[in-house]
């Protein structure tokens, strides 16, 4: 091997190892980001349970699922409630642990049919 091959495997090499570096640096910098969900938890003056029991009150069914639910910049919790074999999705304010909406939960998760 020429002393020219060598000196073009040891920069590819180099620049592997470099770019490689980086990309894990990059990586953990994102895994040490909390998420949104994160963030709005931790800013919520509600825990996600509380808002589970405001979610079942309201509706006299039992929770299936939770989320966070960000409509027009207005994040609210979002409690999935099973009653009589039908799906409603209740919206919970993240800092007074009020009901603000309930709608019928379609399948694909259309807001179209508001009882509130």
């Amino acid at each position: 091997m020429t002393s020219k091959s060598l000196g073009i495997m040891a920069f590819g090499a180099l620049l592997g190892v470099t770019l490689f570096t980086g990309a894990n640096a990059n990586a953990r910098e994102r895994r040490d980001e909390p998420t949104d969900e994160s963030r709005i938890l931790s800013a919520a003056k509600v825990s996600l349970g509380q808002a589970v029991t405001a979610a079942e009150q309201a509706t006299g069914g039992r929770a299936a699922g939770t989320g966070i639910e960000d409509q027009n910049g207005i994040v609210h919790f979002e409690v999935t409630i099973l009653k009589d074999k039908a799906r409603k999705k209740v919206l919970v304010d993240t800092q007074t642990g009020q009901v603000v909406k309930i709608v019928a939960a379609a399948d694909d998760d259309d807001d179209s049919e508001s009882e509130d």
